[in-house]
């Protein structure tokens, strides 16, 4: 058995915005910055941590930093944990997108597990890549605590992926706050949930549930 504590990075500049960001290395909102904090502070008071990996993406990297920093320890970055690439749509506005692509904006609707993002990924590509990394780390760290940094996309998919939908199901999975905990104790590739999108910690500082 794996325990994966998997944090979805703080409130972004485009978060904030209202702006399609993928794969683009947009950095923390001073309040993701807070929420950052707070959440390194209840992962450090609650759990024995022996690893820690995130994307590469600033907005996760930074999110994960306090708690490397606290214990002295290496943050693993790994592209596989990046966001889904929204290709033309990153950068734009949420209404600008829409109003360009509505045809893929109407499959986003219908099914958003299935829709490919105009000259970027589908879902279900975020599907493979997350779960590829997923299954390497459980086998790497046997008995052993791991905190995953991410984003909103990918930890859907991820869980997705755990709980066994396929592409088309993944709109099942809620949308990630952000800085939220989710701790999953997975052998096997099976997950038992401890926490689910855990904010208590966040009461002090603002939260969105932004995508």
């Amino acid at each position: 058995m794996t325990r994966f504590i998997i944090i979805r990075h703080g409130l972004s500049q485009y978060n904030h915005q209202r702006r399609f960001q993928g794969q683009l290395d947009i950095p923390l909102h001073e309040i993701g910055l807070e929420q950052a904090a707070a959440s390194a502070k209840y992962v450090l008071e609650n759990y024995k941590i022996d690893r820690i990996y995130s994307s590469d993406l600033c907005r996760a990297s930074v999110t994960a930093q306090p708690i490397g920093e606290a214990l002295g320890m290496t943050i693993e970055t790994d592209e596989r944990l990046r966001e889904i690439n929204m290709g033309l749509w990153q950068g734009m506005g949420f209404d600008e997108a829409i109003e360009r692509f509505p045809d893929t904006e109407r499959q986003r609707i219908a099914c958003i597990g299935k829709m490919r993002y105009d000259g970027g990924e589908s879902y279900g590509d975020v599907m493979e890549r997350v779960r590829a990394f997923a299954d390497e780390v459980e086998a790497e760290n046997e008995d052993k605590t791991v905190v995953v940094v991410s984003h909103g996309g990918a930890i859907r998919a991820l869980l997705s992926s755990w709980l066994g939908y396929p592409p088309e199901d993944f709109g099942r999975v809620p949308i990630v706050p952000n800085a939220s905990v989710t701790v999953a104790c997975v052998e096997k590739g099976k997950p038992e949930f401890e926490l689910m999108y855990y904010t208590d910690h966040l009461e002090h500082v603002t939260v969105t549930n932004i995508e």
